[in-house]
């Protein structure tokens, strides 16, 4: 798969979206775009090795957010830089792409936790004072000090991971998400909503549905009814961020 056909399958642009971003920031027609993405603990590094081969990351069930970063910056003809927790990089070069190590320790509690967050930002911050900008893309997720330091003379883009795409939906498999999102508005009849972190609740749903062959015929039915929506890569994350970006 050649990455002209790799966008193809995540995005959908208009084809004069290079024009319209710089239009939206304030930029001449033709100048250069600058986006950082303040990555999660995924393997950023590791996509982009598998994106610069023009092949999805097989380690993930889905298309990984950075590959359609990567998409976009390059359909965008713009300039990226990756702030990510892997301490590598990448064995394939290209010089749109530029990937910062900022250390984000997790999993420790109390002061060592405020510290690594602290450490976390100061770094994250030093990186966007060397690269300054025109979109920053950063996670939910990100400290909140970190968010209320971000430069305000970039366009900064909040990013919140969700389950919009379960890969069970597109097969007529009937997916059992969390009430992180509205899950019921966008699954209506194919899925089963548990609150988030009650493994009680969850493996109930599961006992249910298992036992209940008629109810797990009818969500499946149910869910293959929702496919057109999760085939529709005008709603990827990818294209999303675009429209973010011009919002």
């Amino acid at each position: 798969m050649s990455n002209d056909e790799f966008a193809k399958s995540c995005l959908s642009l208009p084809d004069d979206a290079p024009m319209l971003v710089r239009k939206a920031l304030g930029l001449p027609h033709g100048a250069p775009l600058r986006i950082a993405y303040v990555c999660g603990p995924g393997d950023a590094v590791g996509t982009f090795e598998h994106w610069m081969r023009g092949m999805h990351d097989p380690r993930t069930p889905v298309i990984a957010y950075s590959a359609m970063f990567y998409s976009l910056v390059e359909s965008l003809d713009a300039r990226a830089l990756l702030l990510v927790e892997q301490d590598r990089q990448p064995n394939a070069t290209d010089p749109r792409f530029s990937f910062v190590h900022t250390a984000h320790p997790r999993g420790r509690r109390g002061l060592d936790y405020r510290r690594d967050q602290a450490a976390f930002t100061r770094s994250v911050l030093q990186a966007l004072s060397a690269w300054p900008a025109d979109v920053i893309v950063v996670g939910t997720d990100a400290p909140a000090s970190l968010v209320a330091r971000l430069p305000r003379e970039s366009r900064i883009v909040l990013t919140a991971h969700n389950v919009f795409w379960p890969m069970g939906a597109v097969h007529g498999v009937p997916s059992v998400v969390s009430s992180i999102v509205p899950a019921r508005d966008l699954l209506d009849g194919a899925c089963q909503v548990f609150p988030a972190n009650d493994v009680e609740a969850l493996t109930e749903i599961l006992r249910s549905l298992a036992g209940d062959r008629a109810a797990l015929r009818a969500h499946s039915e149910a869910a293959l009814a929702h496919r057109p929506q999760f085939l529709d890569r005008s709603r990827s994350w990818g294209s999303q961020l675009y429209k973010a970006i011009l919002a």
